[in-house]
């Protein structure tokens, strides 16, 4: 149960205004370089904010994280004897704010997330009106012609604005208790552009978050192994799609429909400018070679993709490979990502045995983006924090009913 007087975790919400902000500002092509200021602006806070929870931290390291300081550890120190710091630093990161992320104290109420996120529309107004950051436009057709078919986008990045769009449809679709003016507003909005920016992984992920909260919500299941199953085989289900789905679209690919969601508005594709399209199957494959062929099974560590691969499936593309979070992280560190890829798993088994029908339903669609859109799963990232915060449920992001009821305990 939450207690009373429970609310919005300051820390946490200085560090979301900080990484939102930040990215509002930085334009659709431009890299984040290490050590610049930008990336010192992210990174501090993301080190420093956690320490005001440090016995929090150090509990749940020793108690339901122990997947988390077993990986630390293990791949710590695998790394460590290999003498790659950069791999050792990015470990302690990741680790430092998951572990922050699953405190009990770490939490956030829907009305402060709902007006985090109306002011951030209000911020990317702001930037269109004062910058030329913004290429896509906030409305249809005012999309800039080098970036193709209109789009629209409150962030200067679409892919910002589609991921933020989709954490706040998830979140506030949860009950209907939701929906004051502010939060059928902010439905409104998150729909609308989420809608609109058509970044086909968000739209996928949105059918596949609706279907089965609605199917689990309609069948009121609430059996823990019921639950956990038809987590598992969505997410099971929605990367066989991926893997197979090519030759289907080679088959579709002329209806304006299919074009428009699916394929960027591109018609007359090959099998090979698909595959380039789809590019994560590829990527999945390259992740899980780089593993098996390291030493041990350990990982690389710290490794540029290129010069691992077997060949480049799109020339001229310096690839990272962030794209996938799961299979970069088992490329990375090896077998001993596993641990904590177990603690995403445990969060899962943890909802559904306390009967929360839509943290097992957020489960599928957060691997979903991590397995296609890895890159906002970075720890200095609020998506990556409010994804974390989404897979611990209704105790990490408080529903208006109990936030009202702590509110007035506060009061009291």
């Amino acid at each position: 149960m939450t207690k009373p007087g429970a609310g919005s975790s300051t820390s946490l919400v200085i560090f979301l205004l900080n990484s939102i902000a930040i990215q509002m500002v930085v334009g659709q092509d431009v890299a984040i370089e290490r050590f610049s200021a930008i990336y010192w602006a992210l990174v501090l806070p993301a080190l420093m904010l956690p320490l005001i929870s440090i016995r929090e931290i150090f509990r749940m390291l020793l108690g339901r994280g122990i997947l988390l300081l077993a990986f630390l550890l293990c791949a710590g120190g695998y790394q460590f004897a290999r003498g790659d710091l950069q791999a050792l630093a990015q470990l302690f990161l990741m680790v430092w704010v998951t572990a922050w992320c699953g405190c009990e104290t770490t939490r956030l109420t829907t009305k402060t997330l709902t007006d985090i996120f109306l002011g951030t529309l209000l911020m990317g107004v702001m930037v269109a009106m004062l910058t030329k950051l913004n290429p896509w436009g906030f409305f249809p057709g005012q999309t800039s012609t080098s970036y193709g078919p209109w789009r629209t986008s409150f962030f200067p990045h679409i892919a910002n604005s589609a991921t933020m769009s989709l954490i706040m449809l998830m979140i506030l679709t949860r009950s209907a208790k939701q929906f004051d003016k502010k939060g059928m507003l902010a439905l409104a909005v998150s729909a609308y552009f989420g809608l609109l920016g058509f970044v086909r992984t968000v739209l996928i992920a949105a059918a596949v978050y609706f279907s089965l909260y609605a199917v689990l919500t309609k069948a009121r299941i609430r059996k823990p192994g019921l639950l956990v199953a038809a987590a598992l085989a969505v997410m099971v289900s929605s990367i066989a799609v991926e893997l197979a789905i090519a030759p289907l679209l080679e088959m579709l690919q002329n209806s304006s429909l299919v074009s428009r969601l699916l394929l960027r508005g591109a018609t007359e594709l090959d099998s090979l400018a698909i595959e380039q399209q789809l590019y994560r199957p590829w990527l999945w494959k390259e992740h899980i070679s780089i593993f098996a062929s390291s030493p041990y099974y350990m990982g690389l560590g710290n490794f540029r993709l290129l010069d691992h691969v077997s060949y480049n499936l799109v020339p001229g593309l310096d690839a990272s490979g962030s794209e996938s979070y799961p299979t970069r992280l088992i490329a990375t560190y090896g077998i001993s990502a596993f641990l904590f890829l177990g603690y995403f798993g445990s969060l899962l088994f943890r909802s559904a045995f306390s009967g929360d029908a839509w943290a097992c339903a957020c489960f599928p669609v957060i691997v979903f983006m991590m397995m296609n859109w890895g890159s906002v799963f970075h720890p200095t990232n609020a998506f990556f924090v409010l994804f974390l915060l989404m897979m611990r449920g209704s105790m990490a992001i408080l529903p208006r009913a109990i936030a009202d009821l702590n509110e007035r305990h506060r009061k009291l």
